[in-house]
């Protein structure tokens, strides 16, 4: 155990399902575990700061330390509501990425202890052309797809870090938790940025293939309507 560990800050944990946390990330969850709900209510009475991360396996109902990545995020809890059935409402908002260690069993839920994780120092002109060239891709791909709500859209505009415009496009593109959790492990900002721009221009590229095909069925179609016509005329002649 390195000293760092042995001294790092022990929070309630927060296991979530096929569900990643990224910092600034605002999500609302759905408590139903008691075990969770414990945890929960633990971080009320201190500063309301928990540690959550993902499943490696969903199917999962009970985890236990390995069945849990080991890379997760700090977030606050923003609100709580009480809702029917015994489960509550959360609203947490990431506040950082943070490696998990130190397990502990003990009590109704688990803690853990959580280092802080920081972004690698980037190259500021790569840094802003790898930002500008992403910020193009993403209106791109809402013209395509319109996937993007204005508001999303008028944020990544307004990004001025990659690695904040990396988190934000994740959140909103990547659905797959596995895919996700690889981008929350990456502490290289450009690289993140970097794999978000591989997945939209690769969703471009389908899009783009997805309407050509629609215009060679329409062009078969109209094709096709117009011989069932003129055999018609003819056959009225």
């Amino acid at each position: 155990m390195s000293r760092y560990e042995l001294y790092a800050p022990r929070y309630p944990l927060l296991p979530l399902k096929n569900v990643v946390i990224f910092p600034r990330n605002i999500v609302t969850l759905l408590v139903g575990r008691p075990r969770s709900i414990q945890a929960v209510e633990e971080s009320l009475t201190r500063d309301r700061r928990i540690v959550v991360t993902a499943h490696r396996d969903s199917e999962i109902e009970d985890p236990r330390p390995e069945d849990l990545y080991h890379v997760g995020a700090l977030a606050e809890i923003v609100s709580v509501e009480r809702q029917q059935g015994n489960s509550i409402q959360v609203v947490l908002e990431g506040i950082s990425r943070v490696r998990l260690s130190q397990f502990d069993t003990a009590r109704q839920f688990f803690t853990v202890a959580a280092e802080e994780l920081r972004e690698s120092p980037v190259p500021v002109v790569e840094s802003r052309v790898m930002l500008q060239y992403v910020q193009d891709l993403a209106v791109k791909y809402n013209e395509a797809r319109n996937r993007l709500s204005p508001e999303i859209l008028d944020m990544v505009q307004r990004a001025t870090e990659p690695g904040h415009l990396a988190d934000l496009l994740a959140t909103q593109l990547l659905t797959e938790t596995s895919r996700r959790q690889q981008l929350l492990e990456m502490l290289d900002p450009l690289q993140r940025l970097e794999q978000i721009a591989v997945h939209i221009t690769g969703d471009l590229d389908v899009a783009a293939l997805e309407q050509r095909i629609k215009d060679r069925v329409r062009e078969q179609v109209e094709k096709n309507q117009r011989e069932y016509y003129l055999r018609e005329q003819l056959k009225a002649i």
